[in-house]
């Protein structure tokens, strides 16, 4: 009767290890596939980041471009004003130049426009990767435990 309970004790014991086994594999899996979600999150976080920087950058850089072509005008303006005592001809090309002032005007109001849209963007975008990033933090060190 003792060899019979034993038996049973022992085939008990192995359905429970095979039971465990289960779980633990199950486990696993669950904890790799949320640490390989984990690492595409930082790789995707890493290169979004690297884009805004380069377009922050192109950003700035056309700002500095726009400056400096309205001191480029303001110059040849003040010249023109000086040339056009000297030739009747000029009269017709201040108007010109009048017009083209008017267009980079609107071009340079609209561009500022939407240097200002893209900067909110940017920042917009900045502030949901943090928040991303944090709550990766927080997906990490649980999985750190």
């Amino acid at each position: 009767d003792s060899l019979s309970d034993e038996k049973y004790d022992e085939k008990l014991a192995e359905v429970e290890v095979k039971r465990l086994r289960e779980v633990y594999d199950r486990l696993h899996r669950a904890r790799m596939d949320k640490k390989k979600k984990l690492d595409d999150m930082k790789k995707n976080w890493k290169n979004e980041s690297n884009n805004l920087k380069a377009v922050a950058g192109e950003g700035g850089h056309l700002v500095s471009r726009l400056e400096e072509l309205q001191r480029e005008l303001e110059e040849c303006t003040e010249k023109y004003e000086d040339l056009r005592a000297d030739h009747p001809m000029l009269l017709h090309l201040r108007e010109r130049l009048r017009k083209e002032n008017i267009a980079t005007d609107n071009a340079s109001t609209k561009l500022k426009e939407k240097i200002r849209e893209v900067d909110f963007q940017l920042k917009t975008k900045a502030k949901q990767m943090e928040r991303e990033r944090k709550k990766t933090s927080t997906v990490a060190e649980e999985l750190n435990k």
